[in-house]
C-alpha cells in the first residue's frame, strides 16, 4: 500500500513588522521555514490559517516563507 503524502497547511506569523505564510504540513516545518528558534505557535505569535488570500500567496511556493503583500496606504 502506497504512503499517502502530508496534508498540507498554511501558517501564518507576524514577524517584524510584517506577516509571513508558510505552506507545509506540520508547526514544526514552518518554524523551520520562518528560520525561528522559538515556538511562536505558543505565544500566540503564529497560527493555522484558512484565509483565501493567505492561502493562495502560500501555496505559490509551497514548504518556502512568503511576505504577505501590504495593503495599500489610504491618503
Amino acid at each position: 500500500m502506497a504512503k499517502l503524502p502530508p496534508r498540507i497547511k498554511v501558517f501564518r506569523a507576524q514577524i517584524g513588522f510584517g506577516d509571513w505564510v508558510v505552506a507545509t504540513s506540520s508547526k514544526k516545518l514552518a518554524l523551520e521555514a520562518w528560520d525561528v528558534s522559538r515556538d511562536l505557535f505558543a505565544t500566540g505569535e503564529a497560527e493555522q490559517t484558512d484565509d483565501p488570500k493567505a492561502i493562495t500567496v502560500a501555496m505559490t511556493n509551497i514548504g518556502k516563507a512568503v511576505a504577505m503583500p501590504r495593503p495599500k496606504r489610504r491618503k
